[in-house]
């Protein structure tokens, strides 16, 4: 659970402080959807935390 909010919030980040010069092979590929992939794995996390017990 605090993995995947973990991964969310870096990939977001990452993202914002690479601005244009994506020197990431992926990121630079996925452009905008960068934000949808690290709300993905934001909205996993609580998915995961929901169940948690």
């Amino acid at each position: 659970m605090l993995g995947c909010f973990l991964i969310g919030l870096v990939w977001i980040v990452v993202y914002y402080m690479t601005g244009n010069d994506l020197a990431i092979p992926l990121m630079s590929s996925l452009g905008q959807y960068n934000l949808v992939v690290g709300i993905g794995f934001m909205a996993v996390g609580f998915v995961y935390a929901t169940r948690w017990e």
